[in-house]
Parts: structure tokens; sequence; C-alpha cells
């Protein structure tokens, strides 16, 4: 679903997930989990019960289990509640200088760091918080010097938008 940035600004604002954004939640490591899951199902379904060792077995693919369900649940009730968790403030874009600003001097620091390979890597500092700023279009939203909105699902582990002021 494609939507307007202008509709899901609107939405975000209001602390409340849009549609369109369900699959910035429901990312390709949910489906490598549900993957997961299914082979751990038919691992534990085509064991052949008996020894003890199996039994182990059985048990550590059923604690794997357990982990992707609790998983796969928490990011289908994320989507299902649909709320958002919301941060504002004066953002310095400090890029590759070094050393970075205090955290005390800005309340949003975004930064880029360079990869082995020479890719740079966005990341933003708030809160007490370092998190990526990924795909690379959310970095381009970030209005530097300037208030921002950082977006991020309730757990505060993911941003999923940036909203410039």
């Amino acid at each position: 679903m494609k939507a307007d940035q202008a509709e899901v600004d609107r939405f975000t604002r209001d602390g409340r997930l849009h549609p369109a954004q369900r699959w910035a939640v429901i990312n390709i490591v949910f489906w490598l989990v549900v993957i997961v899951f299914a082979i751990g199902i038919l691992a534990l379904a085509t064991l052949p019960y008996g020894t003890i060792d199996i039994t182990v077995a059985a048990v550590a693919i059923g604690v794997g289990l357990a982990l992707c369900a609790g998983y796969c649940l928490y990011r289908l009730s994320i989507v299902r509640r649909g709320k958002v968790v919301t941060f504002t403030g004066y953002t310095h874009d400090a890029e590759e200088h070094r050393p970075l600003p205090p955290a005390e001097r800005y309340p949003i620091l975004v930064y880029t760091e360079r990869s082995r390979g020479n890719n740079p890597y966005y990341w933003a500092r708030f809160d007490g918080l370092r998190r990526p700023l990924l795909p690379d279009a959310l970095h381009a939203r970030v209005q530097p010097d300037q208030e921002n909105t950082i977006v991020l699902i309730p757990n505060r582990k993911q941003i999923i938008n940036v909203i410039p002021s």
C-alpha cells in the first residue's frame, strides 16, 4: 500500500501506526523467524522419540519454538495495537566529525559511521539511545539544525519514520 507521506506523518504525529508502515514492523526478519518456526515444527514432528538424547533435542527445539513464537506474536501485537512512540527535539547532523558533541548539547544527534568497505551507515542518538536510520530514506528526511520528530515502535528499538518540523 503506497501512501502519501503527509498522510503518514499525520498518523504518526497522532501516535498511530499508518497501515503503510506495518511492513516496517513485519519485515524480512519476521518472515525469517516464521520460516525457522516452521522448520522447527517439522523437525519436532519427525524426531524418533525414545532415547534421552532425542528428548534433550526436543526440549531445545521446543525452547527455540517458544522464542520464535514470542517474537512473532509481539510483532503482530505492535501492528494490531497501532501505537507509536515519538521523540521531538533540536537535531544536529554531525556527519563524520569526531569526537561527537556531548548528548546534553543536542537532544537528537545524527551522525555517519563508515564500514570497512567505506559504506556509510547513519545513526541517531537521542534520549540515551543509539539507533540506526534504516533505510537511508530516513536519513534523507532529517532536517539538520531544526526540530525533528523521530517515530519509534513501542519498545523503542526501531525507528520507522522521521518527521521534519
